[in-house]
């Protein structure tokens, strides 16, 4: 590690922290500004030294104000000047103590960051956004809301450290971590005993140091994952441009050292009373009950692992339960688990239930994890069989499973639980539209207000699919908050009777998926903003001509069908299987500028034996209200088998 001289800033090597002289390094901690443009690196600091090794010596030392007029910035020179106060030598800096131009050194030093700021002596919490004069307990103060408390990094940086000294905008203390214990506590949600180092950070479970960095925010979307790597104790490459996959990849390696399943209950576990036992002994929960608490879209995730730490918001309160107290509870013997990455997905051994609606079967996998708040219930996982699995109603071989909702259960149900092995997809698929275009832009959030627009060859390629377009606008549909009706592209099959209805709406449910959706933006966190969503019906046209709309609207415009948030969609693409066809949604962004978002929507039609598919891009034009709503018990019926970016459209459904 490279240490920055506190007199003469020139950088010295040393290989592990316990070479660095008695009394130690300090070290600092901060919010990197304007992404890292205001700060000096490491052939900044060279240069500096080497200029200065060039002038006569100065008898008189140096200064802070030395360090500083000399070319050193203000960040620099005021650290360098506590450290020389608290009577160190030398300090670390993220900005200017790594090399950032070799990727070696790169990826060495985030692997040791936890460890080195674990041995420094001390830590400076330099928060650039608080005043000295301001008492940080006051509701409202500078102190709870900084910044620094919003990072990724910053996160390890404040657990590691036995010692932390708050230092505010001018460089004057505010106190230590240990006198602000209770404050952090209420301000991050992190125990005071893990903070003071009096509980170590391993005994806490997976999930609820995952629900700690939930709300924190980082300049790339791989650092969500590389900052986390010390707090549980794992070291993997650096490989910036994987995006979420990295997050994918901490998640292996955690599960290659621990027991703890807490690391699968993320996003929102389910806790309902009437959740109950049913007369039916096949039958333990009621899934009608489910269906009628959990929007659709939270059913469909599909996959094992979470894609980033925003998923574990809802879990601080899970803990781990030990394979000994696990066996206890089931009343069989139950080994620990092992977790196999195959072509197929994790392979791993859960105790199932069966849970039956009348031909389809679901299971809840058991996971040795409970809630602080129900101690007498543990977590299952929805698992549902995909198409290609031979799972059938009364036998589960090692079946593929898709992952979706995570549910407190009853330990008094588990006597029915009988141990198998499966396999179960622990990330995205890739989208079917990954090498056949433009994908869409990396901001496309998929919420409105925003618009889709009608491109002008569209009409074109619908005719030629044999299919015909109505309405025939070229009115782009736009939707705000204040606008809740669905709109409706409707395509008529020149082979047969039957159309096929495109519904793209906002949604308006009430949980937190749709209507908090944004938390963990901070200025956002209770802002409703509504998703948007589309869906897929197939229908027969009526005998007479010129009929448009169908019966059954809701009476405040807002339709009964069950919607679909795109932003959950792989690559914001979708299947939807009608009797007649295969019908691929897959919306892209226009335009992400403005106040107002632009999305264009490529239907992608594949006929039931034709050898080739047929693509057409269109959108649904403003002022349509061309089918509107539908029956309410069309949710009763739609659907069957479907994977995790597939639906099955039942043709009676309409």
């Amino acid at each position: 590690m490279w240490l920055l001289d506190a007199h003469t800033a020139e950088l010295h090597y040393y290989a592990t922290p316990e070479d660095v002289p008695h009394p130690g390094y300090a070290i600092l901690s901060h919010r990197w500004l304007n992404g890292g443009k205001e700060d000096q690196t490491f052939q900044d600091v060279q240069l500096l030294a080497a200029s200065r090794s060039r002038r006569p010596s100065d008898s008189s030392g140096s200064s802070s104000r030395d360090l500083e007029a000399e070319g050193l910035n203000a960040k620099i020179s005021h650290c360098c000047a506590l450290a020389r106060a608290h009577g160190f030598c030398y300090v670390w800096i993220d900005t200017c103590c790594i090399d950032r131009t070799s990727s070696a050194e790169l990826t060495e030093s985030i692997n040791s960051m936890f460890q080195w700021y674990a041995h420094a002596a001390i830590c400076y919490a330099f928060l650039h956004d608080v005043k000295s004069d301001e008492d940080p307990y006051d509701e409202g103060s500078s102190f709870r809301s900084s910044d620094w408390f919003t990072r990724c990094w910053t996160l390890q940086e404040l657990l590691a450290p036995s010692n932390v000294l708050f230092v505010s905008m001018d460089w004057l203390p505010l106190g230590t971590k240990e006198s602000f214990s209770g404050l952090i506590q209420t301000i991050t949600g992190i125990d005071c005993d893990v903070l003071v180092h009096l509980q170590p950070l391993d005994s806490v479970s997976i999930a609820r140091r995952m629900s700690w960095a939930a709300r924190r925010r980082a300049s790339r979307v791989e650092d969500e994952a590389y900052s986390l790597m010390g707090i549980f104790g794992v070291n993997m490459p650096t490989i910036y441009g994987e995006q979420h996959h990295a997050f994918i990849r901490l998640q292996q390696e955690i599960l290659k050292g621990s027991h703890d399943q807490s690391i699968f209950a993320w996003y929102q576990v389910l806790d309902d009373p009437s959740l109950i036992q049913s007369s039916d002994p096949d039958c333990l929960l009621s899934p009608s009950a489910v269906q009628d608490d959990v929007h659709e879209d939270e059913w469909e995730q599909g996959r094992l692992l979470a894609s980033s730490p925003v998923a574990f918001a809802d879990s601080a309160d899970i803990s781990s339960v030990t394979p000994e107290d696990f066996a206890n509870i089931l009343g069989v013997p139950f080994r620990p688990p092992e977790y196999n990455i195959t072509s197929w997905g994790m392979r791993m051994r859960l105790p199932l239930l069966t849970l039956k609606a009348g031909p389809k079967v679901t299971y809840l996998g058991v996971l040795s994890c409970r809630s602080a708040h129900r101690p007498d219930h543990l977590v299952a996982l929805f698992l549902t069989p995909l198409p290609q699995s031979l799972a059938t109603p009364d036998r589960v071989p090692d079946v593929i499973f898709s992952r979706y909702r995570a549910i407190l259960l009853p330990t008094e149900h588990l006597r029915h639980a009988v141990a198998k092995t499966v396999y179960i997809p622990y990330r995205f698929k890739p989208s079917p539209f990954a090498h056949s275009g433009p994908s869409p832009s990396r901001g496309a959030e998929y919420f409105g207000p925003c618009a889709v627009d009608l491109l002008p060859y569209v009409r074109t390629r619908v005719k030629r699919s044999g299919y015909t377009l109505r309405p025939d606008r070229d009115d782009p549909l736009t939707f705000d908050h204040n606008h809740g009706t669905d709109r409706t592209i409707i395509l008529d099959d020149s082979q047969s009777d039957e159309s096929i209805a495109v519904h793209i709406g906002l949604c308006y449910c009430s949980t937190k998926c749709c209507a908090h959706a944004k938390w963990p933006d901070r200025s956002a966190m209770f802002k409703p903003r509504w998703s948007l969503s589309a869906t897929v019906r197939v229908f027969q046209r009526p005998a007479g001509p010129g009929v448009s709309t169908f019966p059954g609207c809701a009476s405040d415009g807002k339709t009964a069908y069950v919607k679909r948030h795109i932003r959950f969609w792989d690559g914001g693409a979708k299947t939807f299987r009608t009797p007649g066809a295969s019908v691929t949604l897959k919306f892209s962004s226009l335009a992400n500028v403005g106040a107002v978002v632009r999305y264009s929507l490529i239907i992608d039609i594949e006929r039931c034996g034709s050898p080739a598919s047929m693509s057409s891009q269109c959108s649904a034009p403003e002022g349509s209200s061309i089918l509107d709503g539908y029956l309410d018990e069309l949710e009763a019926n739609f659907g069957s088998q479907r994977d995790d970016h597939t639906d099955e459209v039942d043709q009676n459904s309409l």
